[in-house]
């Protein structure tokens, strides 16, 4: 509903928006971007602390006034919208099937388990067998926290680390595709590998495609109207907690008629926010031409040089994005 959609804009942090669908920080809880307001079927859910109804009733908790007032404040005439209760039941039933998909991605978390992996999140104190072992996690853990990503944040992230194997001693994110697991990206967060090899991914004959054939979190912003590209999947993540959705194309160059391409452009959003590092300045001009001559709103956001998404305040993640454009040097 237009109205209650405008006062939360006003009067509630928004995220960002998908489809019908609008997510802000929760007003009764305070968890970050978990509150989700379909406009359409004028109902909210917090997915932390459960509170949900109607919009209005979300304006009566939170300007505490009695439901006519609502009416009035907002300026919707008795009888003008009043959704009935089995477009509400509709709403919890999605909701509950959104829940059940969730669960089934907890538990096919659990089922990738191979030698020496643990997850943050998911593995107690009590469940490592030797001091060495604890003390790689508490490592790792600092190491993500260091980047300024929250607990919470980092369970969603699906972080995980290897204590021993091919990735020993290495923070790993996973990889998916079309909801399925693909592979591992690996970080050496203690630095005690070849620095060429900080990060270790597969090779391309290890999986059953390329690394150039993936977007990181693809899946999970397929309906957004705002996107941005960066280049790393820390770098995607950085941008999210500016209140952005952000994919990783796993490096600076994309192919001209290459399948990352060819995603970018069938995504469905408005517009495509390029923002690669200052260094990858080539790589952003070649691409936002491609996508631009093939009609995508594309635009790029300008990272302070010798700079990358972590190193900056969240306020000043939200400036550059909201600042980025069709620079003049890309016409040069």
């Amino acid at each position: 509903m237009q109205q209650i959609l405008d006062w939360a804009n006003e009067n509630l942090n928004h995220r960002y928006t998908s489809g019908d669908e609008h997510v802000f920080d929760c007003p009764f809880c305070a968890a970050e971007q978990k509150l989700w307001y379909n406009d359409d079927k004028n109902v909210y859910l917090c997915y932390r602390c459960g509170e949900t109804g109607s919009g209005f009733k979300m304006v009566m908790e939170e300007e505490d006034i009695t439901y006519e007032a609502a009416r009035k404040m907002l300026g919707v005439e008795e009888g003008a919208y009043r959704p009935p209760p089995s477009r509400i039941e509709d709403v919890f039933a999605e909701v509950a099937q959104r829940n059940a998909e969730r669960e089934v991605v907890a538990n096919e978390i659990q089922s990738i388990n191979p030698e020496g992996l643990y997850w943050h999140g998911v593995m107690s104190a009590d469940t490592y067998w030797c001091q060495a072992y604890y003390d790689i996690a508490q490592e790792s853990l600092t190491a993500v926290l260091d980047r300024r990503f929250s607990l919470e944040m980092i369970q969603d992230m699906r972080v995980g680390y290897f204590v021993e194997g091919k990735y020993r001693d290495r923070t790993c994110l996973p990889v998916f595709r079309d909801g399925k697991f693909v592979f591992f990206q690996a970080w050496d967060h203690g630095k005690r590998f070849d620095p060429k090899l900080k990060y270790l991914n597969p090779r391309n004959d290890e999986v059953p495609f390329g690394r150039s054939d993936l977007i990181y979190n693809y899946d999970r912003w397929a309906y957004v109207d705002e996107l941005v590209v960066v280049e790393g999947v820390f770098n995607a993540w950085s941008v999210e907690q500016a209140g952005f959705a952000a994919v990783a194309t796993f490096g600076k160059a994309m192919k001209s008629d290459g399948v990352q391409l060819g995603m970018l452009l069938s995504h469905p959003c408005k517009r495509l926010i390029l923002g690669h590092d200052e260094d990858a300045r080539a790589e952003s001009v070649k691409t936002c031409r491609a996508l631009r001559g093939a009609g995508k709103d594309c635009v790029i956001a300008r990272v302070p040089k010798g700079k990358d998404w972590n190193d900056l305040a969240v306020s000043e993640r939200q400036d550059v994005l909201r600042e980025a454009s069709v620079p003049d040097w890309l016409f040069e």
